[in-house]
């Protein structure tokens, strides 16, 4: 995937999944953690920019930003 396919990928995942991934963390974590969620979120998706460009996408992004969001805000 070219770098331009991954930074289109990578748009719509944020325009599709920023706010859903900030609702199950706070639900998760707490809505008192919002701040360090929005954060989390955000630098995930900049980790998926620079990662999947040299190791590929995984099958199921959705997943892999939830689960590198939730490492992020432990």
């Amino acid at each position: 995937m070219s770098n331009k396919d991954i930074d289109k990928l990578t748009d719509h995942l944020f325009r599709e999944y920023h706010g859903k991934m900030i609702s199950f963390l706070s639900a998760k974590f707490g809505y008192q953690q919002i701040d360090n969620i929005v954060d989390a979120v955000q630098e995930a998706f900049e980790i998926a920019l620079s990662e999947w460009r040299y190791k590929g996408t995984p099958k199921n992004c959705f997943g892999w930003l939830i689960y590198v969001s939730q490492k992020i805000n432990q």
